[in-house]
């Protein structure tokens, strides 16, 4: 198995499963135990876990289920020993900023065997988001930039003879999942705006037609974020 690369907004659902009390985390686990291996989203199943054990804050169900089902999917996907992948984990948790001590951790190990063998945590939202992500780049975030530039005459010791209105389109992505974000900027003119803006809209509209027919023959669809 590759070595973890552990996001950071996982890293207070991790510090929740390792701080729990030991009754919060029976009860946890008891309710995970008894759910049904049939939800489609990570949402579903912490609703479900909410109703069965309300004493557990909803805040902390959705982000520890958040942890455990990616964990799951991983463990599945790698085909790797659970005792292994736990290690692994132990040992980029020890390495991370994490403010865990040393039996923290070790709790934390025995948790997440307990959970990972558990096929209530297979939700299909996890896979579907993975197969989503299977592409050369994933965007970010797209910022335009409009931008002032003066244009002079072959002398500049006066004022410019005019100004031209400048577009830039920035573009920050991922070349993986775990990877640093890169940016790529982009000139555009009136025309290309129009154009994007048009092809945007056109995107929308087609999704929003697959979406009424995948409806209309009655099959599921995950909006994913």
């Amino acid at each position: 198995m590759a070595t973890l690369k552990i996001p950071e907004h996982y890293q207070s659902g991790l510090s929740l499963l390792a701080n729990m009390s030991d009754d919060s985390f029976e009860k946890l686990l008891g309710a995970l135990k008894r759910a049904p291996s049939t939800f489609i989203t990570k949402r579903e199943l912490s609703e479900w876990i909410m109703s069965e054990e309300p004493t557990i804050a909803p805040a902390e169900i959705e982000k520890i289920i958040e942890v455990l089902t990616s964990f799951y999917r991983v463990r599945v996907r790698s085909d790797v020993p659970i005792t292994k992948m736990v290690e692994d984990i132990a040992s980029t948790i020890r390495k991370s900023s994490l403010d865990l001590t040393n039996e923290a951790v070790k709790l934390f190990e025995g948790r997440l065997s307990s959970s990972l063998v558990l096929e209530s945590l297979n939700v299909v939202e996890v896979k579907a988001k993975e197969l989503q992500m299977q592409d050369e780049r994933l965007l970010l975030q797209a910022q335009i930039f409009t931008d002032l530039r003066p244009v002079f005459g072959e002398k500049i010791s006066g004022p410019p003879y005019a100004m031209v209105v400048t577009q830039s389109l920035k573009l920050t992505y991922y070349e993986s999942p775990t990877g640093s974000p890169k940016e790529i900027y982009i000139a555009l003119d009136s025309k290309d705006i129009k154009d994007m803006k048009a092809t945007l809209e056109r995107a929308e509209e087609k999704a929003l037609r697959l979406k009424d027919s995948l409806n209309a023959a009655g099959i599921r669809i995950i909006d994913l974020e």
